[in-house]
């Protein structure tokens, strides 16, 4: 492992499972404080382990917008009371490391890395109907590539499985799939840490990644 990130074979893809804190002697992830803001928002009955997509299933449920609830989950994130954890600094640490993927739309791993390096990193976001693509630029520096999409208050990022499997199915799409990024993702070393995907979709994410058969 340490050879190939000196020689700059690897690329980490980082999942939300890295995004936790210590409070009053619990361990909280970003998934669930955000699920239980959401709940608080509408009045929305709902325990602490609830995921958000619980929750935006259940709202929906309801009658509720879509597209309200991603504009809420943006001032949600924004308000947030966090600062990077710790395993994004260590990670941002690794000065080998340029081109970084994560599955996660807030930008924590973005401010990790300005903490860290002392630069503002690129940030790049996909979604299904704008497929940005990495440039040769933007792998000499550090730069941040969210694969299913980036918080805003517009619905181009993933807050539901439902979601999940548009951002997927897309990604299948020759047209709407970012071939530069892609290309790298084949032919580099991946180093996932954090996701919680389903085996059935890791090993479709895999697939599609690597671009040929997982054996």
């Amino acid at each position: 492992l340490l050879e190939h990130i000196e020689e700059r074979n690897i690329i980490p893809i980082v999942g939300p499972d890295l995004l936790h804190w210590e409070s009053a002697g619990k361990r909280v992830f970003l998934d669930r404080y955000i699920a239980g803001q959401l709940a608080r928002k509408y009045s929305l009955c709902h325990n602490e382990e609830s995921l958000l997509n619980d929750v935006v299933c259940q709202l929906l449920h309801r009658g509720k917008q879509r597209e309200i609830l991603y504009s809420a989950i943006h001032k949600i994130l924004a308000e947030a009371p966090f600062t990077p954890p710790k395993a994004l600094l260590q990670l941002a640490e690794i000065t080998n490391f340029n081109l970084f993927v994560t599955t996660t739309f807030d930008l924590y791993l973005e401010s990790a890395i300005k903490i860290v390096r002392g630069v503002e990193p690129k940030t790049i976001a996909y979604s299904p109907n704008n497929n940005r693509d990495v440039t040769c630029e933007d792998l000499q520096g550090p730069t941040v590539y969210h694969l299913l999409g980036k918080s805003s208050s517009l619905p181009y990022y993933v807050i539901s499985e439902e979601d999940l499997l548009e951002f997927v199915h897309a990604l299948q799409s020759e047209s709407l799939r970012p071939h530069l990024l892609f290309d790298e993702l084949k032919n580099k070393n991946l180093l996932i840490l954090g996701e919680n995907f389903p085996d059935w979709l890791a090993r479709f994410f895999l697939r599609t990644a690597k671009q040929g058969r997982l054996s």
